[in-house]
């Protein structure tokens, strides 16, 4: 029997809605898998799902999602005195990450990694050290909300002597989080745009209230288009030269404000039919894998 691993990527709001589609999807497919990755929004969804949540479970709840389930921005007062008064000193950003944190604490049935249903590694970016981490063990919601803090947005999360923002600043798409530590035959990984579009060529993001927001969505568009082709699917194998195939989905899904939860439903319906669409094709030829290439690195997916 095949060892199937699943990746979740980035993709701010609306990686959530379409993550959860996506999962959906494989459900009525009767796919298991047996590990699950996230980086930034897709550490939201396998934090909730890996804990417990039944993907179409989750689906019904996020119908019900509202702005103050995840933003509590600071006061206008808060971020003069901030910014004005002390200088920016110790100033991360302007959204507390409270809010988010116990909204997942609220979903969560596994609270630590140790109670997931599924091994579960969840990527954030540690600014104290400057380097990826993965997160494996321990309490699942503070590290969740350290890989999905954007960074000059929200404010870095704290956890022990170190300091970290989103995972998608150094993995958009963590497949070697869990690919080789797995020993997995298939990867599938769910590539999804970040939220607000922001590809029109033009300065409007400049006329927009707080434009910093809109600011870092540009960033991090820019960060992301180096890996990604919208519209790719295909299938390659590890570059550490393993036996796992990686199997990659980009759906095409409409743009979507993170101040707009309720245009989520029509992401989550586009990332399921999108599943559905693209996914059977490619598992099709998983069965005929080509000739290995050689190893790129002598040592397992760090």
């Amino acid at each position: 029997m095949q060892r199937v691993g699943v990746v979740l990527s980035t993709g701010d709001l609306s990686g959530v809605f379409a993550h959860t589609g996506f999962l959906s999807a494989l459900e009525e497919m009767g796919i298991s898998y047996q590990a699950m990755a996230g980086s930034s929004a897709g550490v939201i969804v396998a934090s909730i799902v890996a804990g417990g949540k039944d993907p179409k479970d989750f689906a019904e709840w996020l119908k019900g999602l509202k702005v103050s389930d995840y933003w509590e921005r600071d006061s206008t007062l808060a971020i003069l005195y901030n910014v004005i008064v002390r200088r920016g000193r110790g100033y991360t950003g302007i959204v507390s990450t409270d809010r988010l944190e116990h909204t997942i604490a609220g979903l969560l049935k596994a609270k630590t990694f140790e109670d997931c249903l599924v091994p579960l590694y969840l990527v954030a970016t540690n600014l104290t050290k400057g380097t990826k981490e993965v997160f494996h063990s321990g309490e699942i919601t503070p590290r969740a909300v350290a890989s999905a803090a954007i960074p000059v947005l929200v404010k870095a999360k704290r956890i022990d002597d170190s300091y970290y923002v989103d995972g998608g600043v150094y993995e958009l798409t963590p497949r070697s989080a869990i690919c080789c530590r797995e020993k997995l035959d298939v990867l599938i990984v769910n590539e999804i745009k970040t939220a607000l579009d922001r590809t029109k060529g033009d300065n409007q993001f400049l006329q927009e209230r707080w434009s910093l927001v809109h600011l870092v969505g540009r960033v991090l568009d820019a960060i992301y288009e180096k890996e990604r082709v919208e519209g790719r699917e295909d299938i390659t194998a590890c570059p550490c030269g393993c036996a796992a195939r990686i199997v990659t989905l980009s759906p095409r899904l409409d743009a979507m404000d993170r101040l707009k939860p309720h245009e989520g439903m029509r992401l989550l319906r586009q990332g399921y039919e999108e599943t559905l669409r693209l996914l059977p094709p490619l598992l099709k030829s998983v069965a005929s894998p080509p000739a290995q290439p050689a190893p790129k690195e002598i040592f397992p997916c760090d």
